[in-house]
């Protein structure tokens, strides 16, 4: 049989004849041919490597009713029950589909071929939006102010070009990270180890609970070291500068803000309530990500250099004179400050352009993470 081309991260029927008939049943010539024919393999949408999903097997009778059969026996990668584990990589899958059209006692056989192509387009993780590849002025060479001295470190405006990635939609929740913490009892608020921390490690939180009412609201009091631990136990990491301002401004070319440049509209993506507020409340900016200014400062990977702008690289800058893979990998061992991004309901700080920086032992009320996640 001719071999059909499917992609396994999307819906694919696969179209198959009847190749040869298995002398189950007696050999009665009527029986025979009132024997089903298949029609199609249905495969479940959105399979992935290694995952066993249930395939569905649709025939029709000789009168043409269409008749949806259960599985009988199979081989191969396919289980007597029709689960198919799906293969890690691109290959070619043979399936033997044996069905019964539940009156008669003969079985049809028919064998199909498959090839399982890698995806057409990235799988995002449930609670992240995919950020496309592109480039972006970095930076801000405009004079306007908001209520601080026009900072040097936000200049020259450079263009930067960045590598499509995923990020989280919104902040990590006290919910969220309250499961990190019960899963890795090291992190745990009494039992975190000083070096992680400056003394007032999750400050607000009783033990392993979080403050009453504040399910979803922004993790706050959490050291750099902690959010790159909840990173990485989620496969994730924390977002370089670049890719936090390029996601920040969503799609907005020079904007002040991640909304655009007019300060009054402020109200439709945050609200000064004296208090975080909970993630998702307010209007996403243009890529869909919540609360890019004003709920919660956020920690970002690089080292804070006031000076990395006039030396940046072009392609997926970053600051640290390790690299980005040695402060992932060792990032216990990292001991210089890290940059903070987003402003926060304390002090009101919302230009996207705006840099910030902090030990990365320290803890703040109002200083938080989300992650991103390479494609």
């Amino acid at each position: 049989m001719k071999m059909k081309k499917i992609s396994m991260y999307s819906m694919f029927i696969v179209m198959i004849g009847a190749l040869f008939v298995a002398g189950c049943g007696d050999d009665n010539t009527e029986m025979t041919n009132s024997q089903p024919i298949i029609d199609r393999v249905i495969v479940p949408e959105q399979v992935k490597a290694g995952e066993k999903v249930k395939l569905e097997v649709v025939a029709h009778d000789p009168d043409g009713d269409k008749l949806t059969y259960k599985w009988k026996v199979s081989m191969g990668t396919v289980n007597a029950a029709g689960v198919w584990t799906v293969p890690a990589e691109a290959t070619s899958a043979n399936v033997l589909v044996h069905v019964n059209d539940g009156v008669n006692s003969s079985v049809v056989s028919s064998k199909i071929s498959v090839e399982i192509l890698p995806p057409s387009g990235p799988i995002v993780p449930k609670g992240m939006v995919s950020i496309p590849a592109g480039e972006f002025q970095m930076g801000s060479d405009d004079p306007r102010l908001e209520g601080f001295t026009k900072l040097a470190d936000e200049r020259p405006a450079h263009t930067v070009y960045v590598d499509a990635f995923s990020m989280d939609e919104h902040e990590v929740t006290n919910f969220e990270y309250q499961q990190f913490v019960r899963a890795n009892p090291s992190w745990q608020k009494d039992k975190i180890e000083e070096r992680f921390h400056a003394g007032d490690y999750l400050k607000n939180w009783t033990g392993n609970a979080y403050p009453s009412g504040k399910t979803r609201h922004p993790v706050v009091y959490v050291s750099w070291y902690a959010a790159m631990a909840y990173a990485q136990w989620q496969g994730k990491r924390l977002p370089t500068e670049a890719e936090w301002e390029y996601a920040a401004r969503g799609g907005l070319s020079g904007k002040a803000y991640p909304w655009g440049d007019e300060f009054k509209l402020i109200e439709k993506y945050i609200e000064w309530t004296g208090d975080t507020t909970k993630v998702g409340q307010y209007r996403p900016n243009g890529y869909g990500l919540y609360d890019m200014a004003g709920n919660v400062w956020e920690w970002c990977l690089d080292e804070y250099n006031k000076d990395f702008y006039s030396t940046s690289p072009r392609e997926n800058p970053f600051s640290g004179a390790n690299g980005l893979d040695w402060v992932v990998n060792n990032f216990i061992d990292v001991k210089s400050d890290r940059v903070l991004r987003g402003g926060s309901w304390h002090d009101r700080v919302m230009r996207v352009a705006y840099r910030s920086w902090k030990e990365p032992t320290k803890t703040y009320l109002d200083t938080g993470f989300r992650c991103v996640k390479d494609q």
